[in-house]
């Protein structure tokens, strides 16, 4: 039995970091599913209850660009924007967020992949509910089961819009619904 495996980052993690599950198989009787636990390089797993430390090393992890491009999802985006946004003003963390997301993104050579309409939206709809006296997990949390729905944005946006070469480089007001005051 192997004792290391290789994250999605190509980090190599140790065996006793993974639980497996049962999953049925055509060639074998039970096959197991590996699942990464605990915070290797380059892997992030949300557990049911996930702690404050696991969100800040999200964070780290992003901000290092020591993610894989395919392990930073929108309930990710949206615990950063909490930290973000409990760090200081909408401003200071639009400007953070802004500057992390281009450096990911171009860290793993898609440049193009930043959207500043998207972001400032996002992080203008986390502001809206954030909860600054609640500890970090419960707002992380809350935000993430009130924000689940990625389509959101075209309540707001007609796709044309929200798809447009302008809405990627500046911040453009919805075309369909106010989503309230945005700074960018």
């Amino acid at each position: 039995m192997r004792t290391e495996k290789t994250s999605a980052a190509g980090h190599e993690v140790p065996e006793k970091l993974f639980l497996t599950s049962p999953r049925v198989s055509a060639n074998l009787e039970e096959e197991h599913e590996i699942t990464p636990v605990g915070l290797p390089a380059g892997v992030f797993l949300w557990s049911e209850k996930v702690t404050d430390s696991e969100i800040l090393t999200l964070v780290d992890r992003l901000e290092r660009c020591l993610l894989a491009k395919n392990e930073f999802h929108h309930r990710d985006h949206l615990a950063v924007a909490v930290v973000y946004l409990n760090a200081g003003d909408f401003s200071s963390a639009l400007e953070r967020m802004r500057a992390t997301l281009t450096r990911f993104a171009a860290h793993h050579g898609v440049a193009g992949l930043y959207h500043e309409t998207l972001t400032c939206f996002w992080l203008q709809q986390v502001e809206m509910r954030l909860d600054r006296d609640i500890c970090l997990r419960e707002s992380v949390e809350k935000i993430q089961s009130e924000l689940i729905d990625k389509e959101l944005p075209f309540a707001f946006y007609s796709r044309e819009r929200i798809n447009s070469a302008e809405a990627r480089k500046m911040w453009l007001q919805p075309d369909l619904e106010s989503a309230g005051t945005v700074g960018g």
